[in-house]
């Protein structure tokens, strides 16, 4: 059952991707998987597009009774349709649990990224409960080295935060808006803008 739903996510994902399978490969002694398209083709994973290796990895995930810890995950949005980025973040969403929940399996997912699509899909989503989003800057910082004053370039992690923030260890909404304007991804714009 666990393989029907895999390909149903990965059908909503990909819809040119119809059905997951798995072979026993006793000779190898490997499990092979092989991904049927919508013309009737075959493929196995092994010449599949690293993009949908991706997506099938964290459907495989969401399907996974034993799965619990971290997962990091660098650029989903690589390899990723823009179109399809709204489901690539609820998928990751549905990847993590709420921590108040003492039924469940601890299971927490951060992402590295530098979509503004990516946030800015991650700001529309219904339930925010769980989501925390953070955005890392450059900045620079005197420090003493060998008892001399340099300065260094560093990375700060700042909060982002709606509404305005009096302080300075937090990013404001107009920074936001900045760095989703920087994608001209305007419908996103004005989606947080509503909100606020």
């Amino acid at each position: 059952y666990a393989l029907k739903d895999i390909s149903r996510k990965l059908n909503n994902l990909l819809p040119n991707l119809l059905e997951v399978n798995v072979y026993d490969d006793n000779s190898n002694r490997q499990y092979i998987i092989k991904i049927k398209s919508d013309d009737e083709r075959e493929f196995s994973s092994r010449v599949l597009s690293e993009g949908t290796l991706r997506i099938l990895t964290l459907c495989i995930f969401e399907y996974d009774n034993e799965h619990k810890g971290l997962i990091c995950f660098e650029e989903p949005e690589n390899g990723i349709h823009p179109f399809r980025m709204k489901s690539i973040v609820a998928l990751l969403k549905d990847l993590s649990v709420n921590f108040s929940d003492e039924e469940s399996y601890p299971r927490q997912v951060i992402i590295n990224t530098h979509s503004p699509v990516f946030v800015g899909e991650v700001f529309k989503l219904d339930e925010q409960k769980n989501v925390k989003v953070w955005f890392s800057k450059m900045v620079s910082s005197i420090t003493m080295i060998n008892n001399k004053k340099a300065k260094l370039a560093i990375t700060k992690m700042l909060p982002v935060e709606k509404g305005i923030s009096e302080d300075e260890r937090k990013f404001t909404y107009n920074e936001i808006i900045k760095y989703l304007e920087s994608s001209d991804f305007e419908e996103t714009i004005k989606e947080f803008s509503k909100d606020e």
